[in-house]
């Protein structure tokens, strides 16, 4: 949508009229990505469990162990790491403390948003190198351009 709001640019050193990228229209509208609104709301929600009373069912299910079995392999992803990792990105070290006073709470979320401290543009840069890295072990290039390109271990 922004895109055809904004229009084609003229791009002087090519000479020729070319479509803003992502990083440019993100750039000149300054509104949070998805990903940015999906990481602050889960905080917002961990902060609004974490301030209930302990006999409430959701900060039951919270912290609830299903004892389950592990599987092989790397362990999934839960969604208290994502709240882990994102409320150190936007409180530092003592974010957990600062969980139980609301009007704190909601004050570093607000300043998260308005600075763009979600958006950290070196990681989906890593996922595409990621992901290139796995494409190419998919199609099986051969051993030194795998290798090339992709730091494995």
């Amino acid at each position: 949508m922004y895109r055809r709001i904004l229009g084609p640019v003229y791009d002087n050193e090519k000479e020729n009229w070319r479509i803003l990228t992502n990083k440019e229209i993100f750039a000149s509208v300054k509104k949070p990505t998805i990903i940015e609104t999906i990481r602050l709301n889960r905080l917002r929600w961990f902060g609004h469990v974490q301030r209930m009373e302990e006999n409430r069912i959701p900060k039951r299910v919270l912290y609830m162990n299903l004892g389950t079995t592990t599987l092989k392999g790397r362990p999934r992803n839960r969604w208290q790491d994502g709240v882990r990792e994102d409320g150190r990105i936007v409180g530092g070290e003592g974010w957990q403390e600062k969980v139980h006073n609301r009007e704190e709470w909601k004050k570093l979320l607000r300043t998260a948003r308005n600075r763009r401290i979600m958006w950290k543009p070196h990681l989906h840069a890593q996922l595409s190198v990621d992901l290139l890295c796995w494409t190419l072990w998919a199609l099986t290039i051969s051993t030194y351009t795998l290798h090339s390109y992709c730091q494995f271990g």
